[in-house]
């Protein structure tokens, strides 16, 4: 993956990618939000079990921007130095595997602007789930209805500004 800034470019190249299935249970707690049709902003809480860790390895580059943008992503070390990479080092990366509705994907993209998530090492039996996680779930709940409320405040705050200068405008 390239990316490009004004100056320079960087670009990761994974060197491998492991998946493992957690060694404790773990589930990832969900709090978001939904608007009503009368304009109520209302919270739930989802729940998801986590069912595996990918780790992935790889190396991070960068690069004055080169007058010819017509450069690919190089696919290894030797290719990235011979396209004028510095090379900076080995990164790493964790993501959390979850299991939604249909579908397998990373725990983050559970985060978005109307919502929030944590990952909980559940260490106790599953039975007690629902009375360990429900404070956990109600803090992000409230969280997430917290962050929308405020960026609709702020929407209407704008709104009413753009309103105004047009009102005095006329």
């Amino acid at each position: 993956m390239i990316i490009e800034m004004l100056r320079y470019q960087s670009c990761y190249i994974p060197r491998s990618v492991a998946i493992t299935s957690p060694a404790i249970r773990m589930i990832a707690v969900q709090g978001w939000v939904y608007e009503t049709t009368k304009g109520v902003v209302c919270g739930e809480v989802s729940t998801f079990p986590v069912v595996a860790i990918r780790t992935t390895l790889g190396d991070g580059y960068s690069r004055d921007k080169p007058h010819d943008l017509s450069s690919f992503q190089p696919q290894c070390h030797s290719e990235a130095i011979e396209q004028g990479w510095f090379y900076h080092g080995t990164t790493h990366s964790d993501e959390f595997l979850v299991v939604t509705d249909d579908e397998i994907k990373e725990a983050g993209s559970l985060y978005d602007d109307e919502s929030e998530y944590q990952i909980v090492v559940c260490s106790w039996p599953s039975a007690e789930d629902e009375a360990r996680l429900d404070a956990i779930g109600d803090r992000l709940r409230a969280v997430a209805v917290a962050k929308v409320r405020a960026r609709l405040a702020s929407e209407a705050r704008e709104q009413a500004d753009a309103d105004a200068e047009n009102e005095t405008n006329r």
